[in-house]
Parts: C-alpha cells; sequence; structure tokens
C-alpha cells in the first residue's frame, strides 16, 4: 500500500478451464464468511497482470514468517529455529485443529491440510489459507478425491465415499508428525509404494515422548470409527 506502507499477498489464478473458475469463486465464497483469528485476513479480489495477462487475484495479508513447511525444512536440516521449540509446535496444532474445528462447525471440510497452507504471523501464531478444495458439505460423505498424496486419509486414496472431517483429521496428525520429527510418516520414491504405505497406515514411530506417540497413533488411524475427534485434540 503505498499509502501507508503496508505489504500484502497476491494470489493470482492461472484460469485454464471453467473448473477452475468455479474453484475461485467458491474459496472467495468461504473466505468471505470467515470470523475467526487462525485464517489469512482476506480484503477481496484484485485483478493483477501476470505474463501480460489480466489475472483474477485474491488479496490476502502478508505473512513474513512463511509457513510450517518452512520449519519442517528447518527442523529436516537440523537449522535452529529462533523462539520455536516443541511447546511451540503444540501450540500451532492446537491453533491449526482450531481453525479446522471452527470449518468443520459451518459444515466446511478443508480436504488440503498440509504445512503449506497454515502460514506463520509476525507473532508465529498460525493462519490457515489457501481454500481451494474446500467445499460445504450438505451430508458427512464425498467422493472427490483431491489434496497431496503425502497428507490424504486413507479412505481418500481407496477412491471410496469419505467423511472430508474425519480425513482432516488425518492431514493433522502427519502435520503434527512431520513438525516433530522433520520428515513425513509415509514416503517413498514410488507413488504407489506410497499409496500403499497410506492404506495400510504403515509408518515408523520416531522416539517422541509418550503421550505425543499416542494422540499422533490415534490420528493416523486407518479405522475412521476409531480415529480421533478434533474436540479430542485440542
Amino acid at each position: 500500500n503505498k499509502n501507508n506502507g503496508k505489504l500484502y499477498a497476491i494470489k493470482i489464478f492461472l484460469i485454464k478451464n471453467s473448473d477452475e473458475t468455479n474453484q475461485i469463486q467458491n474459496e472467495v465464497s468461504i473466505y468471505s464468511r470467515l470470523e475467526h483469528a487462525c485464517f489469512a485476513k482476506y480484503y477481496g479480489m484484485s485483478p493483477c497482470d501476470f505474463d501480460d495477462e489480466p489475472r483474477p487475484g485474491l488479496l490476502l495479508d502478508y505473512y513474513k514468517n512463511g509457513s510450517l513447511q518452512n520449519i519442517i525444512d528447518c527442523i529436516k536440516k537440523s537449522k535452529p529455529i529462533p523462539g520455536w521449540n516443541n511447546t511451540k509446535t503444540l501450540i500451532a496444532l492446537y491453533g491449526v485443529a482450531s481453525g479446522i474445528a471452527y470449518l468443520h462447525s459451518k459444515n466446511i471440510m478443508y480436504r488440503d491440510v498440509k504445512p503449506e497452507n497454515v502460514l506463520l504471523d509476525s507473532c508465529t501464531q498460525v493462519k490457515l489459507a489457501d481454500f481451494g478444495f474446500a467445499r460445504w458439505v450438505s451430508s458427512d460423505l464425498t467422493e472427490t478425491s483431491c489434496g497431496s498424496p503425502h497428507y490424504a486419509a486413507p479412505e481418500i486414496i481407496r477412491g471410496q465415499p469419505y467423511d472430508g472431517k474425519i480425513a482432516d483429521i488425518w492431514s493433522l496428525g502427519v502435520i503434527l508428525y512431520a513438525l516433530l520429527a522433520g520428515y513425513l510418516p509415509f514416503d517413498d520414491p514410488s507413488i504407489r509404494n506410497l499409496l500403499n504405505k497410506v492404506k495400510r497406515g504403515v509408518f515408523q514411530m520416531p522416539p517422541f515422548a509418550p503421550d505425543i506417540q499416542d494422540i499422533i497413533r490415534r490420528m493416523l488411524t486407518v479405522d475412521v470409527t476409531k480415529r480421533i475427534t478434533i474436540d479430542e485434540i485440542k
């Protein structure tokens, strides 16, 4: 802003088909209805030029501390993060869980819970962003497969009807694991092997504290009827 010097971020859309136009409209509709401290601040649409072409864009607050993915990358490299520790990790998890709980209370399933979508403000408080895959639900089950396979729940990978709210909890468990270990619980150079690991819920548990191991196991439970709830996580 040339008047006050405030920095903003613009999410630019490169529209290729009508489905992507609908995705923009869906994201704008969700952003405009969010009233919670755990979400990126949205100011409206901001048309701009990109590659010498006019493109639609979302105007958001700029979060200079990046995302939770930056934290995971530093942990993986054993690089010290000033002011960040396991307590901060649990506070961040609580913030993400609170944001997801708010979405669920509005009958919105996120369906793309991953570290890149969890931004950090100047006080390293979490701000959820990117609602391109989020959807309002009139019933508990949906069939659309979306999101990153590393964070997707087994029921999504199997291509069966699933409860998006319960699937969000699995993704949150992957984030907690990665924030503490610096790497993902489910990974493989072969996408087929990766998907098989997710479907079976096979992963190695690092030597975390017993209570941390317990909550991760309860979040990364293949049986959706036994998976921990958002309220229990909080």
